[in-house]
């Protein structure tokens, strides 16, 4: 079994009732990265951000941060770990570069015929 690390920031957040977008205001983060860290889509943790949430929030690291046991280890190149190395999770919005038609250079070139997410 490996360890891995995982957030616990939205516990922590939802047991004091304070928002995301308070958080965001308290510590002069953006709530987009505030967001991320809230849902655990972060693959590497900012040593900067981690420090500002703590400090706004007034606790310690392991007030937001568990050691876990992961049962089994994903293959690379799955569906969520491709999700987790993009930086996005699994087809929950379509990139930007994709219109109904496909993907696009900007300049009306066609460059792939289909999203990589199911509509």
């Amino acid at each position: 079994m490996a360890k891995t690390v995982r957030l616990k920031l939205n516990r922590y957040l939802d047991e004091r009732r304070i928002s995301r977008y308070a958080l965001a205001k308290m510590s002069g983060i953006k709530y987009q990265t505030i967001d991320h860290y809230y849902k655990n889509w972060v693959v590497r943790y900012d040593s900067a951000t981690l420090g500002g949430i703590i400090t706004a929030l007034d606790c310690g690291i392991e007030d937001i941060l568990e050691v876990v046991e992961e049962e089994e280890p994903e293959e690379p190149g799955g569906p969520r770990h491709m999700a987790r190395a993009s930086g996005f999770p699994a087809c929950r919005k379509r990139p930007k570069a994709f219109s109904d038609r496909g993907m696009h250079d900007g300049q009306g070139s066609i460059l792939a015929e289909k999203s990589p997410c199911p509509s």
